[in-house]
């Protein structure tokens, strides 16, 4: 579809530049099957201008990055930054810094840039890299005294760095990057939520402009933009668009939940919705694409249909914990819900020789969700495709948890490299974001002989872990300094899980104890704590604004209470209301911002400062004048994992939520609006909420059970 796309795009305006932004290798199951050869073949037939390498493809070493794609591809690999030493002489020809393109008798020159740290690839000793940004600068200034005003940046650098290079680097007039799969452009109408504009525009003191693109991921996006210069090479006008390309095969989930194509009738009205959109576009294949992928296809089809197992639920990957699942819109408070199964299995591997304390996952060492259903292994070859090989070391407790508190700094806290957030088996930790780096390890478990125990500083840890990682990729530079006695046991990730389904038949959800990651996102009421009845005063915790206004909130209890038959007279039951929730019309009276800045121009949304905040049961005692608290309850869902109280998608209102920083977030299908409380004589309760409204059953420890809607309004909970 991509090439169908370039092609057609390139023979209307022969002004066209097709370029890729890195990372052509790996994942999918061509990739392992038959090395780069498909893909080769592919990207020869899609018109590319030029390509910036990124940080993957050192994948499989410089060799075979020399051998098997610089040297096969038709079109330059660019990288300015990328040092190739001498005795690797023949991939250092083949890399170019820059290149110049004669676009009808104007020069554009577009040069590449590429992630500098070698612990984010595999590079060997042969590859170093520059300072990307110092690089830029150097490049542009020869660039320009060969007479050149317009110039590309090719960027393998991640969103946040592009917008970094075009401040330091304002002669580069576009940056076309990749890396941090990052979706820009306004895709609400398909549900999605971006990160910032297509394209984000970064103004200069001399009144020109550099524009910033990147394509989300994976290939579900192309950006397409339309620049004009003026004579001086400064941007003039420009008009971007990027579009999601689909094919005309439409799922939906049938009465028994399972995934069906729609009839003729629903396939008509959507695609009639898709043809009046600029972004979404129903793409045809490049026939010379398919014919080639049609020599390959029956090898993988057959692998891909071996069914090693089922898994119970969807088991879907996140990174970062907090995140939404963009296909249910549900959020996933501890993070990816199959990363820690694939940890298991390392785990239980690492058993046959000699054991490990503990095993531990970077997040971007998995590459897909599993779907409920079969279990094939296809599916784990798609999932683990980096041909990493189980390896065990040992390591001091002190230098495990500076090394978890480090990675927790560089991809939930700063977002630099989100793929190296660590999920471990037979270990657990909390964390607090808010506290200052190097503390925000509150609590850090690991369990011996059924036991959890507090992980010790003074004591020698095994740990059984994926090669990539244990050699200092994703930047774990602990693992390389101070690991002891490393042994690679050969065992390839994906092979190690596939074993493990095979064995276990199913996969489900941890129980939560076993879960490995919690967040501190917001205070909890201790049980124990004394409160003055005239002044129930607990704090919830305090949120920051992008203006810097702050906000400190206290929890309400006082949604409704309710007393139970048989118990003590000053024994009484109250239900937290959704959480802190302000009118985006109120935004500026309580934030300082107006609703065009915080709420996107929507005067009737609603701003959630805790979007993770569980409507909550509280138990009290009366004690004299003060009220103590005898028991928390958050409420659940079937899986145990709390739910929120954002808006849902049957609200009787049109009420968008945005979180603290004026982001649209998806409606949360488990979210509830708790207003009315009872409770029966064998501890369960009943919730009446107003979202819907609805009625919720709960079992005594506040996980769901049933919840009745409105007949006809089922269908729309279907996700919940």
């Amino acid at each position: 579809k991509i090439a169908k796309y370039f092609n057609d795009t390139k023979e209307a305006d022969s002004h066209t530049l097709n370029l890729h932004a890195g990372d052509a290798v790996q994942g999918t199951l061509y990739y392992n099957l038959f090395g780069g050869k498909v893909g080769v073949a592919c990207l020869n037939k899609m018109q590319i201008d030029a390509q910036v390498l990124g940080n993957h493809a050192f994948d499989r070493g410089a060799d075979n990055l020399r051998d098997n794609f610089i040297s096969k591809v038709n079109y330059p690999i660019l990288s300015a930054n990328t040092i190739v030493s001498d005795e690797n002489e023949g991939l250092k020809k083949l890399i170019k810094p820059y290149i110049i393109k004669d676009v009808d008798g104007q020069k554009i020159a577009i040069l590449g840039l590429t992630v500098e740290s070698a612990k984010l690839s595999s590079p060997g000793p042969t590859i170093s890299f520059a300072n990307a940004i110092d690089t830029a600068k150097t490049t542009v200034q020869e660039i320009e005294s060969k007479g050149i005003n317009k110039i590309i940046a090719l960027s393998h650098l991640g969103y946040d760095r592009d917008k970094i290079l075009a401040q330091e680097v304002p002669d580069i007039d576009v940056v076309v990057g990749g890396h941090s799969h990052t979706l820009l452009g306004n895709f609400s109408n398909v549900g999605l939520t971006s990160k910032g504009n297509y394209p984000t525009v970064l103004n200069h003191d001399d009144q020109s402009k550099t524009l910033v693109l990147q394509a989300w991921k994976w290939g579900m996006v192309v950006g397409d933009i339309n620049v004009i210069f003026d004579k001086d090479g400064k941007i003039k006008k420009y008009l971007g668009t990027p579009v999601m390309l689909l094919s005309d095969k439409f799922l939906r989930k049938d009465a028994d939940g399972h995934k069906v194509e729609v009839n003729a009738t629903v396939k008509s009205k959507i695609k009639k919705i898709i043809s009046k959109l600029s972004d979404v576009k129903i793409e045809e294949p490049e026939a010379d694409i398919e014919d080639i992928i049609s020599q390959y296809k029956p090898q993988v089809d057959k692998m891909m249909k071996k069914t090693i197992g089922e898994a119970t639920t969807d088991l879907i990957h996140t990174r970062i914990p907090g995140a939404i699942d963009p296909d249910n819109g549900k959020v996933l408070p501890n993070g990816s819900l199959i990363a820690p199964l694939v940890v298991k299995a390392m785990y239980e591997k690492a058993k046959e020789y000699g054991g490990a304390d503990f095993a531990m996952q970077n997040a971007g060492g998995i590459r897909i969700s599993i779907p409920e259903g079969n279990v094939t292994m296809g599916e784990v070859m798609q999932m683990l495709p980096f041909g990493n090989t189980l390896t065990t070391l040992d390591m001091q407790g002190s230098d495990i948890k500076d090394m978890i508190e480090s990675a927790i700094d560089r991809s939930y806290i700063k977002g630099t490299n989100t793929g190296c957030f660590p999920y471990l088996a037979n270990a657990k930790f909390t964390f607090n974001p808010k506290k200052p780096e190097g503390q925000r390890i509150v609590e850090f478990k690991v369990k011996k002989d059924g036991k959890w125990e507090d992980l010790d500083p003074n004591k020698t840890y095994t740990i059984a872990t994926n090669s990539y990682i244990a050699n200092g990729g994703d930047n774990y530079i602990e693992f390389e300094e101070k690991a002891m006695n490393k042994y690679d046991t050969g065992f390839v990730y994906a092979n190690v899980f596939i074993d493990y389904v095979e064995k276990v038949k199913t996969l489900s959800l941890l129980s939560i104890d076993e879960v490995p990651v919690s967040v501190v996102k917001y205070n909890l009421p201790k049980v124990g704590q004394s409160v003055a009845m005239n002044n129930i005063n607990v704090s919830l915790g305090s949120v920051t604004f992008p203006n810097g206004k702050v906000l400190n909130a206290n929890w309400g209890f006082g949604s409704a209470a309710a007393h139970k038959d048989g118990d003590d007279a000053n024994t009484f039951y109250t239900l937290t209301d959704r959480g802190v929730n302000i009118k985006c019309k109120d935004a500026e009276d309580i934030i300082g911002l107006d609703y065009d800045a915080m709420c996107q121009g929507d005067k009737d949304g609603k701003i959630f400062p805790f979007p993770s905040f569980s409507p909550t049961i509280v138990k009290w005692e009366k004690d004299g004048t003060n009220l103590v608290v005898k028991q928390v309850i958050p409420l659940r869902d079937k899986d145990g994992y709390k739910i929120s109280g954002v808006s849902n998608p049957l609200s009787n209102f049109p009420e968008k939520a945005y979180d603290k920083n004026g982001t649209l977030m998806s409606y949360d299908p488990n979210g509830l609006d708790t207003e009315a409380l009872y409770v029966k004589k064998d501890g369960t309760f009943w919730i009446g909420e107003e979202y819907a409204p609805s009625l919720v059953e709960l079992d005594k420890n506040g996980k769901i059970i049933r919840r009745l809607v409105p007949n006809g309004l089922e269908q729309n909970l279907s996700k919940a």
